[in-house]
């Protein structure tokens, strides 16, 4: 993935075309989210115009896209969040996908995608401008 600068007054400022902070916090979500009882991986692909995570299983409970864009949570793996947490990887929980939101929407004015079926949850990161 390309780091661009923008020149701001006489300093060159990075600009990410993928913001680590919400990758990261994409990626630990989907750690620490994901239902271990369904064989396979959780996936990252960097794709031409985005970066998807990939993990196995619905969300808990009768959480879908919209609950988890307002911050509503079920920790299902609560051993897991706690030893995140304890390695300062995790957030406050509820929090995460509300900050990769923000995060996409202050860097590059796009919105993250969530898509759910019934074998995994898909969280969607735009690439911002090259």
């Amino acid at each position: 993935m390309r780091t661009g600068h923008e020149i701001v007054g006489f300093e060159r400022e990075k600009r990410e075309e993928i913001l680590m902070a919400a990758l990261r916090e994409a990626v630990v979500n989907a750690l620490v989210h994901r239902d271990y009882t369904i064989p396979g991986s959780t996936r990252i692909f960097v794709l031409s115009d985005r970066v998807e995570v990939h993990s196995p299983g619905r969300p808990p409970n009768t959480v879908d896209a919209d609950a988890m864009r307002a911050g509503v949570h079920v920790t299902r793996n609560p051993h897991i969040y706690s030893r995140m947490a304890e390695a300062q990887l995790a957030t406050r929980a509820g929090t995460g996908i509300r900050r990769i939101s923000r995060l996409l929407r202050e860097a590059h004015r796009t919105e993250l995608g969530i898509v759910i079926s019934d074998a995994e949850v898909v969280l969607s990161l735009p690439r911002g401008p090259r």
